[in-house]
């Protein structure tokens, strides 16, 4: 009878039939004594351990908010997709966690993302495409970064180097970034296009704060355009 609850339990609503399992062991007094009804009750807590899926980063499709379908379209409505865009990342970004994704040294060695993930961290985004970029990760981040430090705040930054296919077959203009890049960070590493959307690093100049649990905390788009303190401000709330 036990061994039927507990494959009920693996097959059907693990919520619902966790508590029949449980009910049903104490009741065995007459075959099993309490050190067994301990072992069963360990092996089904281990086995929704097991049975849980991580709940990983929901990648946002940028087609849902520019379709292939739409030729034009008026300042207010784009203004409109994107601030929906920028939602969509936070609700399906934000509390999640990063998952298993392939990057690469700028050596050109495998590494997944996840095994340096060792600590409480900022991962920022930037590619060779976008003026914003260069300026969010030569430039703007790094302000920010300087005033972090002098609150003696001294997050590790990774900074991923988003390369596009054009990058392959054209790569001047990504190899001159890479190598102003890698001068400034010392963990700087190459994520693929398709990678990077898994991530939900859209537009070149993101920030992502990760804890050592490799969920993530807050999410930063843009640079300081307006408030010069804007990227300062949106990281000292959540790391002091």
């Amino acid at each position: 009878m036990i061994i039927s609850a507990i494959y009920t339990y693996i097959s059907g609503s693990k919520f619902l039939n966790i508590f029949r399992v449980l009910s049903i062991i104490p009741n065995q007094n007459k075959f099993m004594d309490h050190n067994n009804r301990l072992f069963i009750i360990f092996i089904v807590l281990f086995v929704i351990s097991c049975t849980q899926k991580p709940d990983y980063i929901v990648q946002i499709d940028l087609k849902d908010y520019w379709p292939d379908t739409i030729t034009s379209m008026t300042v207010e409505e784009s203004q409109e997709r994107s601030v929906q865009m920028i939602e969509d990342v936070m609700y399906k970004t934000v509390g999640k966690e990063i998952p298993p994704v392939l990057i690469f040294t700028l050596s050109g060695d495998s590494v997944n993302l996840k095994e340096i993930l060792d600590e409480r961290l900022i991962i920022i985004s930037c590619d060779a495409h976008c003026g914003f970029s260069d300026e969010h990760a030569l430039n703007d981040f790094q302000k920010a970064l300087k005033k972090l430090n002098d609150h003696d705040i001294q997050p590790k930054v990774i900074c991923l180097l988003v390369r596009f296919e054009s990058d392959i077959e054209y790569p001047e203009r990504f190899n001159d970034l890479a190598g102003r890049i890698s001068a400034i960070y010392e963990h700087s590493y190459i994520i693929d296009e398709n990678q990077a959307n898994e991530l939900n690093l859209i537009g070149g100049s993101c920030r992502l704060v990760v804890n050592e649990d490799h969920v993530v905390e807050s999410v930063g788009m843009g640079i300081s355009i307006v408030q010069d303190n804007r990227i300062f401000d949106e990281l000292y709330a959540i790391l002091k």
